[in-house]
């Protein structure tokens, strides 16, 4: 069964973030023949960014562009991003490590009843799963879950 690995990208600064790029690649090494990559975008006036995102090896990009989305608040953000992981059919969904991905990815999980890992610096795939590795103690230890 195909699933779809669902990427949240950033805009800061007038530029596609870097940590977008990172994530798409942690879906892509998750992903199996016939998994889906789509990569979302929340903002405004982020045509340009969506388009940009369209040249990366992906399946689809959402936009959500939005005059009430042009500066980050969860109150606008989350229904929209809810609606967008619905919209996806999403399977897993890929926050950067950043203040709007440690705001939402727990609320979305909240919502949608689903399980979170924070903090992943590696992501790979085993028979049927997919392994996360997270640092503990400042990086001194790994875990993998």
């Amino acid at each position: 069964m195909s699933q779809t690995y669902l990427v949240i990208g950033e805009v800061r600064d007038g530029k596609l973030r870097q940590v977008t790029s990172e994530l798409i690649q942690a879906a892509r090494l998750a992903r199996k023949d016939g998994d889906r990559i789509v990569a979302a975008l929340l903002g405004y006036g982020i045509g340009p960014f969506a388009a940009e995102l369209s040249r990366y090896e992906i399946d689809e990009v959402i936009a959500a562009d939005r005059a009430e989305l042009e500066h980050y608040n969860p109150d606008a953000y989350f229904p929209v991003l809810c609606a967008i992981i619905g919209q996806a059919g999403a399977d897993a969904v890929f926050f950067g490590h950043t203040a709007i991905g440690r705001d939402l990815a727990p609320m979305a999980a909240a919502r949608l009843g689903a399980g979170q890992s924070s903090d992943a610096v590696s992501v790979e795939r085993s028979a049927d799963d997919l392994l996360f590795t997270r640092p503990l103690y400042a990086g001194k230890a790994f875990e993998q879950k």
